[in-house]
């Protein structure tokens, strides 16, 4: 679909590979329960999902990345701030990345 889309509105590819690709996929690898909350208002196009990755400092770089996240129960709540994130002022649920174990180091 995005190659069908891409040479006709650029803008519009990205909006449908960051919601199918970057955002979708993540949640669709996780737990049932949040494939139930989630994937169904998705997939019916009634949610817009949009991912987070840039952040000062190491833009889209995620090797560089200093977002961290800490498991609360089944919430988690992260520290830093982003730049941007495609679909981000209009996006329904956002799969942010974080890291979980800062000290662990890159993995390859």
């Amino acid at each position: 679909m995005v190659e069908e889309i891409g040479p006709l509105d650029g803008s519009l590819a990205l909006t449908v590979a960051s919601h199918n690709g970057s955002a979708l996929r993540p949640l669709a690898l996780r737990d049932r329960d949040l494939r139930r909350r989630y994937i169904p208002e998705i997939a019916a196009g009634r949610k817009l999902a949009a991912w987070a990755l840039t952040e000062p400092g190491s833009g889209s770089d995620a090797a560089g990345m200093r977002t961290t996240a800490v498991r609360k129960d089944k919430a988690g709540s992260s520290t830093a701030r982003r730049c941007s994130s495609p679909q981000g002022t209009v996006g329904d649920v956002f799969v942010v990345l974080a890291l979980s174990d800062p000290g662990n180091g890159r993995k390859a």
